[in-house]
C-alpha cells in the first residue's frame, strides 16, 4: 500500500506498507479498500462487510460521475483511472480544483455533514473505475472502530490543503502569475526560463 500526505507546501510524507496475503483474498472490491489507506487498517472481515454493500460505477473521459449539489449517500473511491473535482458546474469556466487518484477518496467532507455534493466529480482519463460506499455502512462500521473515523478526517484535512492552495493562487497572484504557475511544472530546465516582458 501506498500513502502520500502533504505536510506543508511542497513537503510530503510517503509511507509504503507491504500488506502479506492480500493477493488470497477474492472479492476484488475487499481488495482494492485494503489498498485504501483509510480502509487498510481494518481486518478482512470489515472490508468485506464494507464491500458487500458498494456499487461499481464506471465512466469515459468528461462524463460527470456525480453532479454539482446533488444527493450522493456515498465515500467514492477510484479504483482505477482519474477523475476530477471541478466547479463551475460545467460551464466553459470551470476549474479543475484537484485530481483524485487511484485508492483516494471523494465525498467524504459530504459524509460527515450530510449535505449535497459540493461539486461536480467528473473522469479525467481515458476510463476511471469507482467504488461507492454507502454512507449507512461506513457510519455503522466507524461507531465500532473509532480509527476509521479519524483516517477519514485526515482525507478530509489532505482535501482543506490542496483546496488552500488552490484560493491562495486565485487570489494572490495576477492572471501571467497564475498561467505561469500552471506552466511552470512543463517548462524545459535545459532551455532555462526568461522573465516575462511587462
Amino acid at each position: 500500500m501506498v500513502e502520500t500526505r502533504r505536510i506543508a507546501s511542497r513537503v510530503w510524507q510517503l509511507r509504503l506498507t507491504h500488506r502479506p496475503g492480500e493477493a488470497n483474498e477474492r472479492n476484488s472490491a475487499t481488495q482494492h479498500l485494503g489498498r485504501c489507506p483509510p480502509f487498510a487498517g481494518l481486518d478482512a472481515g470489515v472490508r468485506a462487510e464494507l464491500a458487500a454493500s458498494a456499487v461499481w460505477q464506471t465512466g469515459r473521459r468528461g462524463q460527470t460521475l456525480v453532479a454539482d449539489d446533488s444527493d450522493w449517500p456515498f465515500i467514492g473511491m477510484v479504483t482505477d483511472g482519474i477523475v476530477a473535482r471541478a466547479n463551475g458546474g460545467g460551464r466553459d469556466r470551470e476549474r479543475i480544483l484537484y485530481e483524485i487518484f487511484p485508492y483516494e477518496l471523494f465525498g467524504v467532507a459530504e459524509y460527515f455533514d450530510r449535505g449535497l455534493k459540493m461539486a461536480r466529480i467528473a473522469v479525467f482519463s481515458k476510463t476511471a473505475h469507482v467504488l461507492k460506499i454507502p454512507w449507512d455502512v461506513v457510519s455503522r462500521v466507524a461507531a465500532r472502530y473509532p480509527e476509521l473515523t479519524n483516517a477519514l478526517g485526515i482525507v478530509m484535512a489532505q482535501r482543506v490543503r490542496l483546496l488552500a492552495d488552490a484560493l491562495s493562487v486565485q487570489g494572490s497572484l495576477p492572471i501571467l502569475g497564475r498561467i505561469a504557475r500552471v506552466l511552470l511544472p512543463y517548462a524545459m530546465p535545459e532551455r532555462g526560463r526568461y522573465q516575462a516582458a511587462r
